[in-house]
């Protein structure tokens, strides 16, 4: 592990993960999305919240499809897509909608 990062903890909505893990043949979810599910589950053992040491973390919220983090994490999140984002950019967004800067981001 980089010894300038720390893990970040990215919350998640740990009951809609195990319904949707339960649940995964009657939702029509890829054997792909159910195994993601499990290691999910897995990496953040009785936590609402994983911890991940990047967004290339095979375990983090980052890699996950899009189809089941808006399920996961909806209203916990706000979802920007942007391609090579200047850290300027994304301040003034998060200032401009006064939402919280997070601590890996620098100032």
């Amino acid at each position: 592990m980089d010894p300038l990062y720390k893990p970040v903890r990215e919350p998640f909505n740990r009951p809609a993960a195990n319904y949707m893990r339960q649940h995964s043949f009657e939702l029509g979810l890829p054997d792909k999305d159910v195994a993601y599910l499990q290691r999910l589950l897995t990496k953040s053992r009785t936590q609402y919240h994983v911890c991940v040491e990047s967004s290339n973390d095979d375990g983090s919220l980052a890699a996950m499809p899009e189809r089941l983090r808006t399920t996961l994490c909806w209203d916990l999140y706000h979802v920007a897509k942007m391609v090579h984002c200047e850290a300027k950019l994304l301040l003034y967004l998060y200032k401009t909608h006064d939402i919280q800067k997070p601590d890996t981001l620098a100032t």
